[in-house]
This record gives structure tokens, sequence and C-alpha cells, in this order.
């Protein structure tokens, strides 16, 4: 399989039709390997350290609170900060660390060549607005957010139709004599 994946690897980098495509998709495929792995990152830590975080509200609070600048920060994000903490369930930052797992896995198999981990990101990815539309409700989700993940959808799936990883196999075109 590995001998495979070489082989297809240098097909894709020597045909001058798939070159500047595979590059894109390598770029795309960086930045959702960054993205996926904070993202999951992020959401893991949140959902472990929220408790903690719920049980020291008040000696963080009274922190904050000890010099003027400290508290006119903290009355700027105190109701973010509550909102993360006390009125987002965790159940809803586990749940998207598990969606971002699956994310990083589909990249991880696309970088592999693989084309089903299009699918496990594509679908990781809209299950995670679902998520956040059902928990947090449309005034959190950003419509930035919704355009980006939509964006490396598309994107993605272009560029595997062109470098003929979706299965279909595309004939080259007639050499010129």
């Amino acid at each position: 399989m590995d001998g495979d994946y070489h082989e297809q690897v240098q097909r894709l980098k020597d045909n001058p039709a798939t070159r500047r495509p595979f590059i894109m998709f390598r770029i795309l495929l960086v930045l959702s390997i960054i993205g996926s792995g904070a993202n999951c990152f992020s959401y893991l830590l949140m959902g472990m350290i929220q408790p903690i975080l719920q049980q020291q509200y008040p000696a963080i609070e009274e922190t904050m609170q000890s010099s003027p600048q400290m508290a006119e920060m903290f009355e700027l994000t105190k109701a973010q900060y509550e909102q993360f903490v006390f009125d987002t369930p965790r159940a809803y930052y586990l749940m998207a660390f598990v969606l971002f797992a699956i994310s990083l896995t589909g990249v991880v198999m696309m970088w592999r060549l693989r084309k089903n981990g299009f699918h496990y990101y594509a679908v990781a990815q809209l299950l995670f607005i679902i998520l956040t539309l059902l928990y947090l409700g449309k005034a959190s989700m950003s419509v930035g957010n919704i355009m980006f993940t939509l964006l490396f959808l598309f994107l993605y799936y272009s560029l595997l139709r062109v470098l003929e990883l979706n299965g279909k196999k595309r004939e080259d075109p007639p050499k010129a004599q």
C-alpha cells in the first residue's frame, strides 16, 4: 500500500494536468489539519475543564475584581465567559471534540489519497454546524464559518475530481504529434 501511495503521489506530481491542483490540494489539507487539530484540542480542553471553571468561578471573579483594570476587562468579557462556562452544556464541547476528531481523521485519510476521507471530513463539518445550531442557536453561528466550510467542501470536491481520487477515471487528452 505504501508503494502504491508513493507511486500515486509521483503520478500526480509528474502529470502537468494535476501538478498545480495537487499542490493546492495539499495546501488545503495543511490548513484543514491546523484548523481541525486546533478545534479538536480546544473543544477537548474546554470539555475537560468546564466543571473546574464552574467550581472556581467565584474565586476567578473575586481575583478579577481586585484591580480596576482587571475589573473593567472582566466586565467586558463576563457575559461571554459565563455563556461558555455555564450556559453551554458540557456535552456540546465533547460532541464537538468527537466531530473535529472525525474531521481530522478524514483530512489525514485525504492526505494519504483515500477518497473516503472526504466523506468523513464533509459529514463531520456539516454535523458540527448542525450541532452548534441545536445547542447554541442561530445567534452563535457565524456566516463566515458556514461559508468557509462550504468553500472548503467545494474545493476538496473539485480537486478530488481533477486528481481522479473519486474513483472515476479520466482519459488523458490526446498527445500532439
